[in-house]
């Protein structure tokens, strides 16, 4: 047993608790104790750890992402893309065409070493590399399992490559199943989809027919474009063909959302999905913004991602708060919706997709934690946390980082691995790749 005492311990569980001084003790990567130290029994031989009085509080998760773009930083588009499908074209369809194994292990590996050291402790991926399908999942879990994270795994089925390849994702995604199996609560699996523009009813006909049900990961009505050439293309809407296969369950992971009909709203609510939001990707992209509060007033399940925009969730999180009061035109919205989707919605979304308690500093839960070096200027209690948080102790250090109760980074650096050696492989990658991209 360990015990993380004279902290700060922001516990997000059911009542909110914020304890100061607190202390947390740790059993078989478990968490096994959460309150005040004198009011706890400890064995003799416990281990204490002295915090000295930094911030204590469950590691962060994030909701989607594309480890894949990591080697994509400081890339340009080819041309100037002019809507959305032309910056699919010029720059990510091209990136991903152009990726070799190596480079998808070490994108990996680059962008799940910078996670940790932000303080993400879970990650929920979305991978595309249609010249090297097989075997791509196999290299993201080698990287993520070198970090040391929580990573699940999906692999993007598309019809762009033809029925061919969208038959080559089809038989990655059971071998992601398979991979998943080998390291239970640190991988999981869900069958990726693309988005439903590219998707035939052929394809989606034999991902009904072929994949286990273990959930889906889609893009929808990210952009008008989506709902409309699905119409078009295909003759329904996006979460209609979805539906009429029986893909659209609990365990299904559903992405962006911004230009959803009310009725489909509900139709997700209904099914139990969880809709991820992507702020920053939505503004970079020039989609749109979600309606945030409709989708709560839907029942709809709401997490956070970041579309491969970077590794942590807390500037998605300031970044969706200040995009729906620009959107509401008010100053007064969506404060205690955002941070029920950041602190109640991603946890949600880790344990059903992992299968243990994640997101939480409460007994049984899974032993992921950071520490920050946050000296408060105002008070802090769990009245007012959530604006410590958003406005002054997301962007302070992470000193740090634990995940089934073993360390993983301290006093700010990684203790198992060399980082410089990651950074240079990935810089050499990242050459490589934009020589062929």
């Amino acid at each position: 047993m360990k015990l993380y005492a004279n902290a700060l311990l922001i516990t997000n569980d059911s009542e909110n608790r914020v304890i100061q001084p607190g202390c947390m003790a740790v059993t078989n990567g478990r968490i096994s104790y959460v309150g005040k130290e004198t009011e706890g029994n400890f064995p003799p031989e416990v281990e204490r750890l002295d915090m000295g009085g930094r911030v204590l509080m469950p590691g962060q998760i994030l909701g989607h992402t594309h480890l894949y773009s990591f080697l994509a930083r400081g890339l340009a588009p080819e041309g100037a893309p002019q809507n959305f499908v032309e910056q699919l074209q010029q720059m990510w369809w091209r990136l991903d065409r152009a990726l070799k194994l190596e480079d998808v292990y070490w994108s990996a590996k680059g962008a799940c070493l910078e996670a940790l050291l932000s303080g993400t402790t879970t990650v929920i991926d979305h991978h595309a590399s249609p010249s090297c399908i097989e075997g791509s999942l196999e290299a993201l879990a080698k990287g993520i399992a070198e970090i040391g994270i929580r990573g699940a795994l999906a692999y993007e089925i598309t019809d762009r490559n033809g029925f061919e390849g969208a038959q080559q994702g089809i038989e990655e995604n059971l071998r992601g199943m398979e991979i998943a199996k080998e390291m239970p609560g640190f991988l999981a699996a869900r069958i990726g989809l693309h988005a439903s523009f590219t998707l035939s009813d052929k394809t989606l006909d034999a991902v009904a027919e072929k994949m286990p049900r273990i959930g889906i990961h889609i893009h929808v009505a990210e952009d008008w474009e989506d709902v409309d050439l699905s119409r078009e293309l295909h003759g329904g809407g996006v979460l209609q063909r979805l539906g009429i296969r029986g893909l659209l369950d609990e365990q299904s992971i559903l992405v962006h959302g911004v230009h959803l009909e009310e009725d489909e709203l509900h139709r997700l609510a209904e099914s139990g999905a969880f809709l991820v939001h992507n702020p920053r990707s939505n503004m970079n992209n020039g989609v749109g913004a979600a309606n945030l509060m409709a989708f709560e007033a839907a029942g709809v399940n709401l997490a956070m991602g970041s579309d491969g925009m970077g590794p942590d969730p807390a500037p998605e999180a300031m970044a969706a708060l200040l995009l729906q009061r620009h959107r509401a035109g008010s100053p007064s919205v969506a404060w205690p919706l955002i941070q029920k989707i950041y602190c109640e919605g991603n946890p949600r979304l880790a344990t059903r997709t992992f299968g243990i308690p994640l997101g939480k500093l409460e007994a049984g839960a899974a032993a992921d934690f950071i520490v920050r070096d946050y000296q408060p200027p105002t008070p802090l209690n769990q009245d007012n946390w959530w604006g410590h948080f958003l406005f002054g102790l997301a962007s302070t250090p992470v000193d740090m980082v634990v995940v089934a109760g073993d360390t993983l980074v301290s006093h700010g650096q990684p203790v198992n691995l060399d980082a410089g050696q990651v950074w240079h492989e990935c810089r050499r990658r990242a050459h490589d790749l934009w020589a062929r991209w």
